[in-house]
C-alpha cells in the first residue's frame, strides 16, 4: 500500500499469481466480511491492486486451480476492462480456457504472451484479440498445428518468442500446410521442449516465410544430449532460407549435421553476432569437433564478414593454432571471441578473447 501512495501516478508492472479464483471474485464485488482474516486482508490487497489498474502498463496474471467451465479469468478481467487505459503487455497463465467469452480485444495492448500447456487451440476458440494492434506475441507449450494456425491472424508481428511443445499428431497436417508469410516480423525466439525427434520443428521452420527477420535464437530442450536420436534429422535444410537478412544468430542444442555447418556459415552473409551452444550432432567426436569445424570456416575469406562477436560452447577445446588463425584473419572487425568448454554439466573457460572493445558493440 505504501508502495502504491508513494508511486503517485507512475507507470505500475503487476505480477498477479491466484490460487483460488473464488477469493478475488469476492473481493473485487466485495463481500469477504466472513472470510478468515488473513484471506480478508490479502483480497482486499488484490481490490486496492485493481483499483489502480488505469495506471497498470504491464499485468502478469497467473491462474491456478481452474476448472474447464470456471469463469473466473473472464470475470475477473472483464470487471475492470474499461479501467485498463494504460495496459500495454498482457501476459495470461492459465491450466485451461474457461468457457466463457473474454473480449481482449478492447484492451490497448500491443504485447501479449499466453502460457496454456498445449491447449492455445481452446483458447483462441473462447478469446477475443486486438489481432492487428499486437506487434509482440508469446505463446509457451503450443503445439505447431496451432502455431501456424494463429500466427497468420496478427498480420503487424513484430516480435514472437514461442516454445513449442510436441502435437503427437500425424506430421501430414504440417506438411501439407502452405507457407506462412509474416512481412514485419524481425525478431524470432523458438524453444522446442521435446528432445526425441525434430520433425514438428523442421516442418514449422520451413514454412515460415519471414523477409524482415533480423534476430533469431532457436533453442531445444535445454538438458538434451549433444548426440541426436535416431528420430530427429539435422534442421539446417528448414532454416536455411531464414538467414538471409539475420544479424544476431544463437543455436542452442539444435539437432544439426556437422556437415551442414559450413554451408551454414557461407549463408551469414549478415550475422554480426553468433553464438552456437553444444549442438546435438550425429556422435561424441562430431560434438567435439563442431569447435574445429567452425573456426576453420572461419579463417576463410568472405565467410560471415560481419561477424563481430563469437561464443561458442562445445565437449573439447579446438585444435592449436586455430582460434589464432581464425583471429588474425578478421582482425579488422571481430571484437571478441568467447570459445566454453563444458564437462560433466559445468563450464570450463577455454579461452576468451577481446580486442579493441573502445568501439561498444551493438547488434
Amino acid at each position: 500500500m505504501i508502495h502504491l501512495e508513494r508511486s503517485g501516478n507512475a507507470p505500475l508492472s503487476i505480477h498477479l499469481t491466484v490460487a483460488n479464483t473464488d477469493l478475488v471474485m469476492q473481493a473485487i464485488v466485495g463481500q469477504v466480511v466472513n472470510a478468515p482474516v488473513e484471506l480478508r486482508a490479502w483480497c482486499m490487497l488484490i481490490k486496492t491492486l485493481f483499483n489502480h489498474s488505469d495506471r497498470i502498463h504491464r499485468l502478469a496474471f497467473v491462474l491456478g486451480g481452474i476448472s474447464g467451465d470456471d469463469p473466473s479469468a473472464a470475470f475477473i478481467l472483464s470487471t475492470f476492462r474499461h479501467s485498463f487505459t494504460s495496459l500495454r503487455h498482457l501476459s495470461l497463465s492459465t491450466p485451461q480456457s474457461p468457457h466463457e467469452v473474454l473480449d481482449l480485444s478492447i484492451f490497448p495492448i500491443h504485447s501479449f504472451t499466453l502460457h496454456q500447456p498445449c491447449r492455445s487451440d481452446n483458447f483462441f476458440r473462447w478469446h477475443t484479440l486486438p489481432l492487428s494492434q499486437i506487434t509482440e506475441l508469446g505463446l509457451l507449450d503450443v503445439t505447431p498445428q496451432v502455431l501456424l494456425m494463429f500466427l497468420p491472424r496478427f498480420p503487424n508481428l513484430m516480435v514472437a518468442k514461442l516454445r513449442i511443445c510436441y502435437s503427437h499428431s500425424p506430421h501430414s497436417d504440417l506438411s501439407r500446410a502452405t507457407r506462412l508469410l509474416l512481412p514485419h516480423l524481425h525478431t524470432l525466439e523458438i524453444r522446442y521442449i521435446d528432445e526425441w525427434e525434430s520433425d514438428d520443428l523442421f516442418l514449422a521452420l520451413e514454412i515460415l516465410v519471414l523477409p524482415a527477420l533480423t534476430h533469431f535464437s532457436l533453442i531445444v530442450k535445454e538438458d538434451s544430449s549433444v548426440c541426436m536420436f535416431v528420430q530427429q534429422r539435422s534442421v539446417y535444410p528448414a532454416m536455411q532460407h531464414l538467414l538471409e537478412h539475420v544479424r544476431v544468430l544463437r543455436m542452442t542444442r539444435v539437432p544439426f549435421d556437422i556437415c551442414h555447418i559450413p554451408q551454414l556459415l557461407a549463408k551469414l552473409r549478415s550475422v554480426a553476432e553468433l553464438a552456437i551452444t553444444q549442438l546435438q550432432v550425429g556422435s561424441i567426436p562430431a560434438a567435439a569437433s563442431i569447435s574445429t569445424v567452425v573456426l576453420k570456416e572461419l579463417s576463410k575469406e568472405g565467410i560471415v564478414p560481419q561477424l563481430r562477436s563469437l561464443t561458442i560452447v562445445v565437449p573439447k577445446e579446438p585444435e592449436d593454432g586455430l582460434l589464432e588463425k581464425m583471429r588474425e584473419s578478421r582482425s579488422d572487425v571481430l571484437r571478441s571471441v568467447d570459445i566454453k568448454v563444458q564437462m560433466d554439466d559445468k563450464y570450463r573457460l577455454g579461452m576468451m578473447v577481446v580486442q579493441n572493445m573502445a568501439e561498444e558493440f551493438v547488434p
